[in-house]
């Protein structure tokens, strides 16, 4: 393998600590900082005239909560990803490797989650000098804002990524009701300051509330935090035991689903929910499958014990598997488990060119001999690695970026795409970035 073209600082400055999604992250947090700061300034300097106040930065609180919001809404997320796909493959490599990237969108959930706090603290400075009609409108105000700022604080450690690694399930529960808890104490203060203002103005609190800019945008953030509930739907399938480390669910439905798309899985919804991708039926058939490893508590009970149905809500949501359809010829990398992703792009276009790297232990054995067939019936040279021959990790690093990059020299590919854990993945698209050769890999930020 060729060296980097730059030092080892250099990469890790450029594609880890300022990769694009924390590049859209800086971007979006800058700004925010910038607006607050001068904002501060005119609240500052022209108090009297109260040009900026509580309630524009209440504003800027639901605008970037409402942003927080869309950036995991999975139609927004499915319309950013279909921008990119209609890109044509006559454009330039340069265009189309870097707006490949857009699944890195969660930069800007980060950033506008954070950003919020930000503008909450402003408001909470501002809202002191608020003369209420009421005293009880005040105190109920000012109590609200010290649970808002606690849950803010919560949220914004809990999402640091070492927390989010180690406490997953606790990560998800906190983030899940402390979001909820937020918006509905957002919703009580503005129902409080603007009934307030109602009775001081002599207006209708009702036709105040339809000139708040904050009244709409939280009714939008409402409804897209209980769209997905309303397809909460129940799955019965047929579990096929590949192996002891890996069952496939299969799932009938009279429909055709399209490549690389996940669905959020769980046996009790209001408490975790686990996102899989799904594999489409070769040739076009209706139905698909999702193989599960045993990759972790859950995921292990239902290897072992497959319950009779699972739940899942919302609309499926394109993953980053799809990206491949960006490119001419890719190759893809998969260890153990990460072929199923691979396996959705595989069966639906096994006449793309492209060139499929998979280790695993055992594969035949744990995932299948349907599964090995179709992935030679897409690439008949396919390089499969049983890690129980050769005496190596699935995830053995240095052995598998060397056979990756191998693949994409010899198929002449535009792109590497990875599913691997978050080690294996990381490390590979880093080392070959850093080659300047577009790499890409989930990045477990949600």
């Amino acid at each position: 393998m060729p060296e980097p073209r730059h030092g080892e600082t250099h990469n890790q400055l450029r594609y880890r600590h300022f990769a694009v999604y924390q590049r859209l992250f800086a971007a979006v947090i800058t700004t925010n900082l910038v607006l607050i700061l001068a904002f501060a300034v005119v609240a500052g300097s022209n108090a009297q005239q109260k040009i900026f106040n509580y309630g524009d930065a209440l504003t800027a609180v639901s605008a970037n909560i409402l942003g927080a919001q869309l950036m995991r809404q999975e139609h927004c997320i499915n319309m950013l990803l279909r921008s990119v796909l209609s890109l044509p493959h006559s454009w330039s490599i340069k265009i189309r490797r870097h707006a490949a990237k857009v699944y890195c969108h969660g930069g800007v959930h980060s950033a506008c989650g954070v950003s919020s706090m930000f503008w909450y603290i402003f408001f909470t400075v501002l809202v002191q000098s608020w003369t209420a009609s009421n005293t009880a409108y005040k105190n109920a105000v000012l109590a609200t804002t010290a649970m808002i700022l606690l849950l803010f604080g919560t949220l914004t450690i809990g999402s640091l990524p070492w927390f989010r690694a180690l406490y997953h399930n606790e990560w998800e529960l906190m983030h899940r009701y402390s979001g909820w808890t937020t918006v509905a104490i957002v919703w009580t203060q503005l129902l409080c300051i603007s009934a307030s203002n109602a009775a001081t103005e002599s207006q209708k609190l009702g036709i105040l509330l339809v000139k708040t800019p904050s009244f709409w945008m939280l009714i939008v953030t409402t409804f897209l935090l209980i769209y997905p509930w309303l397809y909460l739907r129940k799955v019965t399938f047929v579990a096929e035991k590949l192996s002891t480390h890996a069952t496939q669910l299969h799932i009938e439905t009279d429909k055709v689903l399209p490549t690389c798309v996940g669905m959020a899985l769980s046996s009790a919804p209001l408490v975790e929910n686990h996102k899989f991708a799904t594999i489409p039926q070769p040739n076009k058939h209706p139905g698909f499958s999702i193989v599960v490893a045993n990759n972790g508590d859950w995921t292990k009970r239902l290897v072992d014990n497959p319950p009779q149905y699972l739940w899942t809500r919302g609309v499926p949501t394109l993953g980053v598997g799809r990206i491949a359809k960006v490119f001419r010829r890719i190759v893809l990398v998969a260890t153990g488990s990460g072929i199923g992703p691979c396996l959705s792009f595989i069966n639906v276009h096994p006449e793309w060119a492209m060139r499929i790297v998979w280790s695993a232990r055992l594969p035949m054995l744990s995932y299948g001999k349907s599964n090995i067939q179709n992935i030679l019936r897409a690439d008949k040279d396919a390089i499969i690695i049983d890690t129980k021959k050769t005496s190596h990790k699935e995830e053995d690093m240095p052995s598998l970026l060397k056979v990756a990059y191998a693949a994409y020299q010899d198929s002449r590919a535009e792109a590497v795409i990875v599913i691997s854990n978050p080690a294996v993945t990381h490390e590979i698209v880093y080392s070959l970035e850093k080659r300047k050769i577009p790499a890409y890999g989930a990045i477990w930020d949600s």
